[in-house]
């Protein structure tokens, strides 16, 4: 734990293009691109005997704590045997950055059904049905609720 959080908002204002260490191979990659200069976040992680990596998306939009929380779910996802891909979208959902529509997630999940595929489409359909029966059953405890709720009526 002692090499994790080298990075600040203030030290990364102050970087320049290359790869710089948070620790536990947590990196941010710093690019000057067409566009302005990219920063994004990434960290190699071994699974089944190989170093992949994995990216988290960009900084500012995800923080330096969001990037860390991200790099130890897929190290957690790996560890249980789980390839961290499979579960790329579900690392991206970042609480409160992240708000999902349902009638486009049961779309995608037709479409994605109809073209088949490879074990990427077959992880976002895991995630998505996961997804689909935890709001089912948010939905069956919320009608619980209502139904044993005391009336406030006199």
């Amino acid at each position: 734990m002692a090499d994790e959080g080298k990075l600040t908002d203030e030290i990364i204002a102050g970087l320049g293009v290359g790869i710089h260490s948070d620790g536990k191979s947590l990196t941010l990659t710093i690019k000057n691109g067409k566009h302005g200069i990219g920063r994004y976040w990434a960290a190699k992680i071994l699974f089944e005997g190989k170093y992949r990596s994995f990216s988290f998306g960009k900084y500012p939009n995800v923080t330096i704590n969001d990037a860390r929380q991200c790099r130890e779910d897929a190290f957690n996802t790996a560890k249980a045997g789980v390839k961290p891909t499979s579960r790329k979208s579900a690392n991206r959902l970042i609480p409160g950055k992240t708000k999902i529509n349902v009638s486009i997630t049961l779309e995608i999940a037709d479409r994605l059904r109809l073209i088949g595929g490879g074990s990427a489409n077959r992880g976002i359909l895991n995630i998505i049905d996961e997804f689909m029966e935890f709001q089912k059953h948010k939905r069956e405890v919320e009608e619980m609720q209502a139904e044993f709720a005391p009336n406030d009526a006199p």
